[in-house]
């Protein structure tokens, strides 16, 4: 078998083109591995700048929507904090507080009326009350002579009855004798239950009083707690109604502080950068009406770890704005390990090697000249 002629190969124009493609690839990824990477996160290792950016604020009526009846900003209007922005129609809600207010002022009066009328039964029931235990002290006073008139006129009975049968007495006598003495006796029956129907509910102790005393003060009376319990019944009915009016007025006043939110102001100083409706159109509740630039600046630098322990947040930072020719201070907000596609991550022949940057975000002092897009270095001391 014949031995190829690579001399003649090499004299080949193909040849000599793939040849020079291998030579250029080879080149290219040796200048690839060898050189910088121009991506921003590495361009802001290198030189540790950032670019300036300025915090953005959505701005929307808080859990209120309705009816944009006007607005007063456009995009690019410069606004300070408390400048109204936008209002939504209110007439809404003015109708739905007034009634709700008429019903607030019914209840208020319904619950002074009820309140009257509690008060008074109290009144009422405390004179019956003691009216009653004046009742049983006088019942009280008058059975003792009841006892007394019906004792003698028994004997009187008993010694007619005694008398007639001997027939030392006339009939109409002893009728006499006996119809006192039932008299007498009904009297004393009489009393007794009347002291025992008003001083119905009393205990032992308090009727065994009564008999020594003679005072009823005190004693527990069936018919005056039953009374009570329905006035108590009464104050149930009282305090529901408070707690409706209570409802009502938590409602009110939260309906009057959605009216307070139907009028849009700036939250702090910035520029408007989108104004999302327009006067007549419909806005939901809590979505997003304004998008607010602020004037609080703030850039990022992307360090390796050796750079990012000399910084801590709170400390005060000088930068360079490049475009100004001027420095400007700004403090540190936080330093945190960036997101992954700022790491260098390589191989080594023993496994895995991956080199971590942390953010470091520097909030500026407000410079009137700084502008947001412009790229901020960190000064060398």
């Amino acid at each position: 078998m014949p031995k190829p002629d690579f001399a003649a190969l090499r004299e080949q124009p193909v040849f000599r083109t793939i040849a020079f493609f291998i030579i250029v690839l080879c080149a290219a990824t040796l200048l690839i591995m060898l050189g910088r990477r121009n991506d921003a996160v590495t361009l802001a290792q290198i030189y540790k700048a950032g670019v300036l950016t300025a915090d953005e604020v959505n701005v929307a009526f808080e859990n209120v929507g309705g009816t944009l009846i006007k607005r007063y900003v456009q995009e690019s209007d410069q606004v300070k904090k408390g400048d109204l922005l936008m209002e939504l129609d209110e007439r809404d809600l003015n109708f739905s507080s007034a009634a709700l207010k008429a019903q607030i002022e019914a209840l208020e009066a319904q619950i002074k009326q009820q309140q009257l009328d509690i008060d008074n039964s109290l009144e009422k029931l405390k004179n019956e009350e003691v009216r009653t235990w004046r009742q049983i002290e006088q019942l009280s006073s008058q059975i003792d002579g009841a006892e007394a008139a019906m004792i003698q006129t028994r004997h009187e009975y008993q010694r007619y009855e005694a008398l007639r049968k001997s027939s030392s007495v006339s009939q109409s006598a002893y009728d006499s004798a006996r119809a006192a003495y039932l008299q007498a006796e009904a009297q004393h029956t009489s009393l007794i239950k009347s002291i025992q129907e008003l001083g119905l509910g009393a205990t032992a102790e308090q009727v065994e009083r009564l008999k020594q005393e003679h005072t009823a003060e005190g004693m527990t009376l069936s018919s005056i707690v039953e009374k009570r319990a329905d006035i108590e019944n009464e104050r149930n009915a009282l305090s529901a109604l408070q707690a409706s009016r209570d409802a009502l007025s938590a409602q009110y006043g939260q309906m009057m502080l959605n009216l307070s939110r139907l009028k849009l102001y700036a939250p702090e100083d910035g520029q408007v950068l989108e104004v999302m409706f327009e006067p007549g159109e419909l806005i939901p509740a809590s979505a997003t009406a304004v998008l607010l630039q602020t004037s609080r600046c703030y850039y990022d630098l992307y360090l390796s770890e050796y750079d990012a322990v000399k910084y801590h947040p709170g400390d005060t930072v000088k930068g360079y704005v490049p475009a100004l020719g001027q420095s400007v201070e700004g403090t540190v907000r936080f330093v945190q390990a960036a997101p992954s596609f700022a790491d260098l991550r390589m191989t080594r022949e023993q496994g895995q090697a991956d080199l971590t940057s942390f953010k470091v975000r520097i909030y500026t002092k407000a410079l009137s000249e700084l502008i947001p897009g412009m790229t901020v270095e960190l000064a060398h001391d």
